[in-house]
């Protein structure tokens, strides 16, 4: 009717929200994200606990020789005991092939360029990257890799000094390796030691050799 007033009104709300909640929609450009950077030592894609090493001249020890060496305790208590573990794990499988895969381990090169988060831990895993905080207690807690958090809470604590008693260097040399193949420690030795055992099966007998008359 003429006369009468609409009581309806136009809103500007701003531009359209996007249509799902997956995040801004096709063409909006997204913020830019803030990543944080881990700055505890070891592995940077690991998910971390919190682990008490026993009071023991064993872990004493190994403390002592990763800062006389640049490394940081985190990642000796880390290598030494997951190697340690992987030992075990063989043994108890009947392979006996430890100084074979010593030294593989020391000659594992990368495949191609190595860049990265991967880059910076192999720094890392190198003798002489001094650790930030000297003075810290050798008692802990140490953040360790969560899945090797969860290995060692199965162990019996008694059995614990005997695992840090592993030489470090060639733990070193295991990371590093297993690292370079994308693996854990327990995965790379055990994929190295069933390819050397097919190796092995795979040569033919030596032929008998002539005895004297």
């Amino acid at each position: 009717m003429a006369g009468q007033v609409s009581h309806l009104r136009l809103v500007d709300r701003g531009p359209p929200e996007p249509a799902s909640g997956l995040g801004p929609a096709v063409g909006q450009p997204r913020p830019p994200s803030r990543a944080r950077r881990r700055l505890a030592p070891g592995r940077p894609w690991d998910q971390l606990a919190a682990w008490w090493p026993p009071e023991h001249p064993a872990a004493t020890g190994l403390v002592n020789h990763a800062r006389a060496s640049g490394i940081a305790p985190e990642i000796a208590f880390a290598v030494t005991l997951e190697r340690s573990i992987a030992v075990g794990d063989l043994a108890r499988a009947g392979i006996e092939m430890v100084p074979e895969l010593d030294a593989l381990a020391s000659d594992a090169r990368p495949a191609g360029p190595i860049g990265g988060s991967a880059s910076l831990y192999l720094r890392q895993l190198s003798a002489g990257a001094r650790e930030r905080d000297g003075s810290r207690s050798a008692h802990g807690p140490f953040a360790l890799p969560g899945r090797l958090v969860a290995r060692l809470a199965h162990i019996e604590r008694e059995a614990l000094p005997g695992l840090l008693e592993g030489d470090l260097g060639c733990s070193l040399a295991w990371e590093r390796a297993a690292l370079l193949q994308a693996r854990t420690i327990c995965e790379w030795a055990s994929l190295q030691a069933l390819a050397l055992s097919g190796a092995q099966a795979a040569r033919p007998l030596a032929a008998p050799q002539p005895t004297g008359a």
